[in-house]
């Protein structure tokens, strides 16, 4: 990396740290699940989950007839979900 023009001598010099800039996908809110708008995907739903439970990534979410979406070593995730209005007023009825 070539010498860094920069005059001002603190845009020049920096913090002394790095930067790191990353993209973390759609954002989760719950208010807008309460009332039926942008309701996230099971994976981003699932993938959100794993992220709180762990505070890493899960390396893929799959779907299973059991509900089970992935699991760690200590942790099995599992996921009873539909991204339908129709769906999460069933189950806020039972």
């Amino acid at each position: 990396m070539g010498a860094v023009e920069e005059i001002n001598e603190n845009l020049r010099d920096g913090l002394g740290g790095s930067f790191i800039y990353c993209t973390l996908g759609e954002s989760i809110d719950e208010e807008d699940m309460l009332t039926g708008e942008n309701l996230p995907t099971y994976e981003d739903l699932a993938h959100y989950i794993a992220y709180t439970a762990t505070g890493g990534a899960l390396t893929s979410i799959k779907k299973q007839q059991d509900y089970c979406f992935g699991e760690t070593n200590a942790i099995r995730f599992y996921l009873i979900y539909e991204p339908t209005l129709a769906f999460l007023e069933a189950a806020r009825q039972h």
